[in-house]
């Protein structure tokens, strides 16, 4: 048999391209962590979120730092921050990894495309930006609770089959109140991912009650949500919470010693938090955001249609893509009341890439997405008639033309990553092979390498 048509070594092929791509994702991040650990190579402001505790009363989010000072206890807890996001970025990595290689709808190439999505696992170590988010936990609890669903569906047995199931379900169940503890976004970033994969357990071991498993769980985190939501904080909590931190602490996340980063942000409303939302509209970024989740979804969208096969040999290719563009449908609307209540739309856009390729390779284009199939021209036509159609459009002009603008030079992200090591080598290249005129300096590249994501200091 030839090496192109043998599959075992197309799936050791596979598990190789994985294996490699996660070798450099984590060697990255180890660069960026743990080779400093009393340093910030990344951004402050997400630093001093970790940090929020307990020490002003109960808190939201306030569960991750409260842990951390105990583990701290009293000295610096910038190391142990470190750590924490490197040994979290290495558990998402193996995660997703082990899902990519195990799911068999997807080969070499698609798994490739998969770690490599804008905004995924690699784009987090090219611009040094995202991976020390809190919402990272959210994803390995996403790949996790996917890979033991997989993992059940490859049982050998029926009664280890059906304990994973259970065990699966304790799982979601524990960490989806854990989690909201750390930060309450888990409604709209963890939620959905577990009402599919409980639906799908429910499919198989209670078709009856599937419905009703999804709906008990869905009800029960959007109370948790609104019970949380009480517990904001004020003005005086921050403060108190600022002065519980080590005087390290403290000076990585404010260069003056005024309280700041996500610290000082306790205790923000609402109101505070749309303005910031309505900011990004009227200065204009907000359709380079919409540009990314139209790429996101095209992405995704071509990987199913053209590089993933269908575990039914007589099924149509269109049928991957629709089935992808209901997930991801699906995402992006749990993920949608972010983009009101958080002006950081790139982050909200990275989860729905996070929380639809875990789903994907649990799924393998064949479980049932509770999902409505219905007709967009034909609802479309009885919600805008025709007349009114020419209103709308020019509505849509006018904002666009209120809202758009174009950059003179150059969008940057917040951190300076792989990119800066680039222009580093590049420079150190030149450096070497040029040779010095006479009367002239040799060429510096320390000034090459600041590039203007390497000066901007990050939030």
């Amino acid at each position: 048999m030839s090496l192109a048509r043998s599959p075992t070594h197309l799936r050791l092929l596979k598990w190789l391209c994985v294996a490699i791509l996660s070798a450099l994702f984590i060697s990255l991040c180890y660069r960026r962590t743990v080779t400093s650990p009393d340093m910030l190579k990344w951004s402050p402001w997400a630093f001093s979120d970790w940090l929020v505790n307990y020490s002003a009363g109960f808190v939201r989010r306030g569960l991750g730092g409260y842990l951390i000072g105990l583990y701290a206890r009293g000295a610096p807890a910038a190391p142990i921050v470190n750590m924490l996001v490197f040994a979290n970025f290495t558990a998402l990595v193996l995660a997703t990894s082990l899902l990519l290689a195990l799911s068999r709808p997807l080969g070499a190439f698609a798994a490739v495309l998969f770690l490599l999505i804008p905004g995924g696992l690699w784009s987090m170590q090219l611009g040094n930006e995202l991976y020390y988010r809190k919402e990272l936990l959210f994803y390995i609890y996403i790949a996790l609770i996917c890979l033991i669903y997989l993992t059940a569906r490859r049982a050998p047995h029926r009664g280890l089959s059906r304990l994973l199931d259970i065990f699966n379900c304790g799982l979601i169940a524990i960490f989806s109140i854990a989690l909201s503890f750390v930060h309450e976004a888990f409604l709209f970033i963890g939620a959905v991912p577990s009402i599919l994969v409980l639906y799908w357990i429910a499919c198989i071991r209670w078709p009856a009650r599937r419905t009703g498993v999804s709906l008990v769980y869905g009800v029960a985190m959007v109370g948790l949500f609104l019970a949380l939501l009480i517990f904001k904080g004020d003005e005086n909590s921050a403060q108190t919470i600022w002065q519980s931190l080590n005087p390290a602490d403290r000076a990585l996340i404010s260069s003056n010693g005024e309280i700041a980063g996500g610290i000082a942000a306790i205790g923000w409303g609402a109101t505070r938090e749309i303005d910031e939302t309505i900011h990004v509209v009227l200065k204009g970024t907000a359709w380079y955001y919409l540009l990314a989740v139209v790429v996101s979804f095209l992405y995704l969208f071509v990987t199913a249609r053209f590089f993933c096969s269908d575990p039914d040999p007589g099924a149509a290719p269109a049928r991957r893509s629709a089935w992808t563009a209901k997930l991801f449908a699906l995402c992006a609307v749990a993920v949608a009341p972010l983009f009101v209540f958080g002006a950081d739309w790139g982050r909200w856009i990275v989860a729905v890439n996070m929380m639809t390729i875990p789903l994907i390779c649990a799924g393998e284009f064949a479980t049932p997405v509770p999902f409505p199939s219905f007709d967009l021209r034909a609802n479309f036509a009885r919600v805008m008639p025709a007349k009114y159609l020419a209103l709308a459009c020019g509505a849509v002009l006018l904002l666009t033309a209120l809202t758009f603008r174009i950059p003179e030079c150059c969008l940057v992200g917040s951190g300076d990553g792989f990119t800066t090591m680039e222009t580093q080598l590049v420079a150190l290249v030149t450096r070497t092979f040029r040779k010095k005129p006479s009367g002239q300096a040799v060429f510096d590249s320390t000034a090459a390498a600041k590039t203007p994501s390497a000066m901007k200091r990050t939030n």
